[in-house]
């Protein structure tokens, strides 16, 4: 059965209205409108005043504000959850595929679908802010270790990008330039973080990590723990690469330098990497196979997934 809704949820600017397949649901034909207080789909619980209406609205105007990506150029697209209406949370769903949304429903809780639902919505709308193409049109595909991947409509010059989630935030990376990976983890938390170092972390880093004060030590080990996670990611290898087999050499206010064991046929110099803290307790690296190029450009930008206008960051550290 079809619904046709219109949000009158107190939280949103303006109302929003979308199209959505109601899975279970009272029947909207069989009760007033002003009855509706609540609706369950997918699994999400929506504590929403509703209004059933006629209506038609095109999703890709949600992606309207184009912006420029230079050469060598990384944009990072944040969210932070916390300003997410639930009230967009059918409208991310529209806009994924029947596979993306069966995958959803596998997670066990709501804060998981949630945060998925809202990574899906922000890669496809980011890419439509740089090419001619509804939200809806993308299709990906991933690589030999899951690295997702565009796969149509082709563009010109290609497009590439990665995404990563933690407790609160999600970001996609988009560059037109090489190979990229993106991390950002949440860094409040109280794992055995220095027995994890020293169990992956290569002998320098966990030398050089155990050689700062204590007070310094969980900070580094995030510092690390991302550019790690941003490299293995860009490789396109993921985790088999071995953690060890590659060592970054951190001085304040000097660009980070990394380099390789034997196992790796790379050349260190051709890659970028940065690192930021995005909130006090969010930690985010990047990672950029930039060739020969000398420079690597980060803009970030705060935003909301067909919700509200993006607004760049100054400074991004």
């Amino acid at each position: 059965m079809l619904g046709f809704l219109i949000s009158r949820h107190s939280g949103l600017a303006e109302a929003l209205v979308t199209q959505v397949e109601l899975l279970a649901c009272v029947d909207l034909g069989d009760i007033p409108a002003t009855t509706v207080t609540e609706i369950t789909y997918l699994g999400f619980i929506f504590p929403w005043e509703m209004t059933v209406v006629d209506w038609h609205l095109s999703i890709a105007n949600g992606a309207a504000d184009t912006v420029q990506l230079d050469e060598n150029e990384v944009h990072l697209w944040l969210v932070d959850l916390n300003r997410v209406e639930r009230a967009l949370i059918p409208h991310y769903l529209a806009l994924m595929t029947d596979e993306e949304i069966e995958r959803n429903r596998r997670y066990r809780f709501e804060e998981g679908r949630i945060a998925d639902a809202v990574t899906r919505a922000l890669v496809r709308t980011t890419l439509s802010r740089y090419r001619d193409v509804d939200p809806k049109s993308w299709v990906f595909s991933k690589g030999d270790h899951g690295k997702p991947e565009i796969c149509a409509p082709g563009t010109s010059p290609p497009l590439r990008f990665n995404l990563s989630h933690t407790r609160g935030q999600v970001v996609c990376a988009v560059t037109p330039a090489g190979r990229l990976g993106v991390d950002i983890e949440w860094v409040e938390r109280r794992n055995s973080l220095l027995k994890i170092a020293e169990r992956f972390f290569s002998p320098r880093e966990v030398k050089d990590l155990f050689a700062l004060p204590e007070a310094e030590q969980q900070s580094r080990f995030f510092d690390y723990w991302t550019l790690k996670e941003a490299y293995i990611k860009a490789s396109g290898e993921g985790v088999a690469l071995g953690l060890d087999n590659f060592s970054f050499y951190l001085q304040p206010t000097q660009p980070i330098i990394v380099s390789f064991t034997a196992a790796i046929s790379e050349c260190p110099g051709e890659w970028r990497f940065q690192l930021f803290n995005v909130t006090p307790q969010h930690r985010l690296a990047v990672a950029l196979h930039a060739g020969k190029a000398t420079e690597m450009t980060v803009r970030l930008f705060d935003t909301v997934p067909l919700a509200d206008p993006f607004r760049e960051r100054f400074p991004v550290n």
